[in-house]
């Protein structure tokens, strides 16, 4: 299977590679390699504001929209096994968008070159200092990163690169690296230049930018890489050839047929069953995900096992529409490592008071996210209860979610289905799922 590859910045030029730029319509999420130069980023906001301000500008918020797609976007590439590729920048000069929320508080978000990134610690943690140079230290030689690099540069040999083919403009000035980054390369002082973190299944992996080579000698360079062909001309046997067969050869041809029969029909059933556990791994994020784009995953999936249409809400990686017949709502993520304060409602009062918005706000959230279920406190704050109740809010706890999922994949039962769907949407506060959960188990047995 060929593999997809999208180059957003980066003037590699194959057949293989497909181009876009950062603020496009084209999704991260639907290649298996993403190539992003962060230049592209602040550069959309070159021309906004002094100082790298924005104000209260439309042009500013819809530039937040655009990191905040592609931060949901690189979140759903990497929960699938993506790799993304980004060149390490300088983190050039900030953006800073004001808002106002629906209490007429101004809240501000600063946007920069790195900020579409997954908000992981590791990330967020990184120090990226400005420093340019042409010596490139090897410290892992068979890492992807390292062989990209020399492939870049021209198959350097082993050991170092040297000139202008990958010349570093910035380094990571962490006096430690979290023990999750793999550093791949480093300056001739030590500082890495090129290194990896694992996130979920995919991979986020750091290297200097692309500047030596002519576009189609680097896109040749990173297709042979990234996706290697292995079409070597092949010359048809000649007919005598079946009176020369090696010893068993013979037998081993008419073994390949059915042998290809059997792998076949087990084929199918290994894709039935990587479907249905990714479909099942989906859903174990409403336990763990660290970040709203991550948890909307996880809450999608559970929505349509309950039989809603979920929705994305463009520009938007904290928040979902479901609908289900004529039944709308707007559904608001949080994850935090402890109990949920007022945030979430807020947010949603925002988001309700738009033109268009459903009329049913509900909150969906991860409480205590670094504990085992049965190990967490109260998901809701006293403050947020009285708030949804006041709004007409569903809080619903993704424990409570997880169990009546649960209960639905075990044994799928379309009156319940029913019941939960009406619960959430019903809810004024807290859902109730767990005394739903608990009739339906009673009348069960």
């Amino acid at each position: 299977m060929s593999v997809r590859i999208l180059a957003v910045g980066v003037d590699a030029r194959h057949e293989a590679i497909e181009q876009a730029t950062i603020d496009s319509d084209v999704s991260f999420a639907d290649y298996d390699v993403v190539l992003v130069d962060p230049a592209v980023v602040t550069a959309l906001w070159a021309g906004v504001g002094g100082a790298g301000r924005s104000g209260d500008s439309q042009v500013g918020r819809n530039l937040l929209h655009v990191i905040q797609r592609r931060r949901r976007e690189v979140a759903a590439l990497l929960a699938t096994g993506g790799k993304l590729l980004c060149m390490l920048r300088p983190v050039g000069a900030p953006l800073r968008v004001r808002q106002r929320r629906s209490d007429g508080a101004a809240t501000t978000s600063v946007l920069h070159a790195y900020s579409w990134l997954p908000s992981e610690a590791g990330v967020a943690q990184l120090v990226i200092a400005e420093g340019s140079g042409t010596k490139v230290v090897a410290a892992d030689e068979r890492h992807l990163a390292w062989r990209l690099m020399q492939a870049l540069a021209g198959g350097t040999p082993a050991g170092g690169i040297c000139g202008d083919a990958l010349a570093y403009e910035a380094y990571v000035a962490n006096d430690q690296l979290a023990a999750e980054w793999h550093v791949v390369a480093t300056t001739a002082l030590g500082h890495p230049v090129a290194f990896d973190l694992r996130v979920g299944k995919g991979q986020v992996i750091f290297i200097p930018p692309m500047s030596g080579q002519a576009p189609d000698e680097r896109g040749r360079a990173l297709v042979g890489v990234l996706a290697p062909t292995h079409d070597v001309p092949k010359t048809a046997p000649p007919p005598w050839l079946t009176h020369c067969l090696l010893p068993g050869q013979a037998e081993v041809a008419e073994r390949i047929p059915v042998v290809a029969e059997q792998v076949q029909r087990r084929q199918a059933e290994l894709d039935d069953l990587n479907a249905r556990h990714q479909a099942l791994s989906r859903l174990n994020l409403l336990l763990y995900a660290s970040s709203p784009a991550e948890l909307a995953i996880g809450v999608a999936a559970a929505f349509e096992l309950l039989g809603f249409t979920v929705s994305p809400i463009p520009g938007e990686a904290d928040c979902l529409d479901v609908a289900c017949g004529d039944a709308t709502a707007r559904v608001v993520l949080a994850t935090v490592d402890g109990t949920v304060d007022s945030d979430p409602y807020w947010r949603a009062t925002q988001l309700l008071e738009e033109d268009g918005a459903p009329p049913k706000g509900v909150i969906v959230a991860n409480a205590h996210r670094t504990k085992h279920p049965r190990e967490r406190g109260l998901p809701f704050s006293d403050l947020l209860r009285r708030g949804a109740h006041h709004k007409s809010l569903a809080l619903v706890d993704t424990v409570a979610l997880t169990l009546a999922v649960a209960r639905l994949v075990e044994r799928p039962d379309d009156d319940l289905r029913a019941q939960v769907r009406a619960a959430i949407l019903d809810a004024e506060g807290p859902c109730q799922l767990q005394t739903l959960l608990a009739r339906d188990a009673a009348a069960e047995s």
